[in-house]
């Protein structure tokens, strides 16, 4: 059991607390690690006032006259086992090609990441949004962090601009990993970087963006990269 902690707070800054949970904290429920409730509530205009015991911090405003039970929520959360968003027979073939010495460079950090990082001896995963970075860190001692953002701004979902990511593709260039698993930004870009190379699988390889890319699916939308075919092999 992994104590945690609560904040106690009025009706009055609820709403806001639920409305910047929501646009900035959404999807941390499976995430281990503690939510940074202080920052959390200095954009509330909430100070902390006491900590009477190791479960609970009190903030002010507090004191709500005429409402209701306080409000508890908790901070701090048990490690749970999270598994990447793949499917379970996507997720079965990605855990069939680790060994436990491997080293897996990853693009795009997650909950892939905690996974990865309890099956091989080292990750190395690449990342280019600092918010996103923020929420789902820290990891596990043997997870390396690229922080590599985009050349210009560039929209959530957007498709990469040619040039816009080149510091992501080539953050890891000098490792020497086991595998590659591709599923961030960039994805045409960086399996062709290294497919030649490694071992590279790309995630939700089904997509018509990722058509011109040579593939070996594996289960699902996880799929094997293959080198690009040499001009002796096309005649």
């Amino acid at each position: 059991m992994v104590p945690f902690s609560c904040i106690m707070v009025s009706h009055a800054v609820l709403n806001q607390i639920a409305m910047l949970y929501t646009e900035d904290l959404m999807g941390l429920g499976e995430v281990t690690g503690e939510l940074r409730f202080a920052t959390l509530a200095a954009r509330c205009g909430i100070t902390p006032v006491s900590i009477p015991s190791l479960h609970r911090v009190t903030w002010m405003p507090f004191r709500p006259i005429g409402l209701g039970a306080t409000i508890y929520h908790p901070v701090k959360l048990p490690y749970v086992d999270p598994h990447p968003w793949m499917e379970a027979d996507e997720i079965a073939a990605l855990e069939s090609l680790l060994q436990p010495h491997f080293h897996v460079l990853e693009y795009g950090c997650g909950h892939s990441t905690f996974w990865l990082a309890d099956r091989v001896a080292k990750v190395t995963t690449v990342e280019h949004n600092s918010k996103w970075l923020a929420r789902v860190t820290p990891f596990p001692p043997n997870v390396e962090v690229l922080f590599a953002p985009p050349a210009w701004p560039c929209p959530k979902f957007g498709p990469a601009e040619p040039g816009q990511f080149e510091d992501y593709i080539h953050a890891a260039t000098d490792r020497t990993p086991d595998l590659v698993l591709v599923d961030g930004r960039a994805r045409v870009p960086a399996c062709r970087h290294w497919a030649s190379r490694t071992p590279t699988i790309l995630h939700d390889a089904h997509r018509s963006r990722y058509g011109e890319l040579r593939k070996q699916f594996l289960a699902g939308s996880l799929a094997r990269i293959l080198p690009e075919e040499s001009p002796n092999e096309t005649q």
